[in-house]
């Protein structure tokens, strides 16, 4: 994920200091238009999707690979009625996160009676490839969310991370609740010429690492009850929202 990052300065406050954040120019190209997408399921978790917030319930989302927090704190800074808890495993990516969040003005720490009233969470560390003793870790509030995503993360994971992504929100993810996708993906096995290069890239930094088949998605979803209800496809990148079901 290393390449997909650049240095910025990134304020905390004036007391604390400064950190130096990261910021994708990736995620700058293509925020807005996945973000149009992103919004229109960030509803309530129903069969019909008309299901609509009681007086002060907030949606709950679950991210994992928040990277730089630019996806996270975007979403918070424009929605308030949004709980977002971004997880990163690295620690730097944690940093930036919540750093981002504190500059805008929607940081979130419990422990901190200063931002007890933001609806970005403080990010903290979440191994999903190590998932039963992580979901050990997780609060009881996040373990009943109206969605769960990963945005323009797994091909930069290993399988078990694409394995452990169903299983958790199998788990996490509210009946009929979305578990939404960003990233390119194999259609048919086919992808473009812009996409073999980047994902012989990936393979260079690792061989788990790679563009994945929609149709191998499709299959691991189909064990842990989600069925794939919309595929938009885009031109950074394309996007997949599945909807758990029984």
């Amino acid at each position: 994920m290393d390449d997909y990052f650049r240095l910025d300065t990134v304020g905390w406050n004036k007391e604390e200091g400064y950190v130096q954040g990261l910021r994708s120019p990736s995620v700058d190209k293509s925020m807005e238009a996945v973000y149009e997408i992103l919004k229109a399921h960030l509803v309530p978790a129903s069969k019909d999707g008309k299901k609509t917030l009681g007086l002060g319930e907030k949606l709950k989302v679950f991210e994992l690979g928040c990277g730089s927090g630019q996806h996270a704190v975007t979403v918070c800074e424009r929605n308030g009625d949004v709980n977002w808890q971004p997880t990163d495993i690295k620690q730097r990516c944690i940093d930036s996160c919540n750093a981002l969040a504190r500059q805008n003005d929607v940081y979130r720490s419990g422990s901190n009676a200063r931002y007890m009233h933001g609806n970005c969470f403080e990010a903290f560390k979440f191994d999903i490839t190590m998932f039963d003793k992580n979901m050990a870790l997780l609060e009881n509030r996040w373990k009943s969310c109206d969605m769960l995503c990963a945005l323009n993360v797994i091909q930069y994971a290993p399988w078990r991370f694409v394995e452990n992504l169903f299983k958790c929100g199998s788990e996490i993810i509210k009946m009929y609740g979305t578990l939404f996708l960003y990233g390119p993906f194999r259609v048919d096995g086919s992808i473009t010429h812009t996409q073999d290069m980047v994902d012989l890239h990936l393979k260079t930094l690792s061989a788990k690492f790679g563009i994945r088949d929609m149709e191998d998605i499709i299959e691991i979803a189909g064990l842990y009850q989600f069925q794939l209800e919309l595929k938009f496809e885009m031109e950074v990148s394309e996007d997949a929202c599945g909807q758990k079901t029984y």
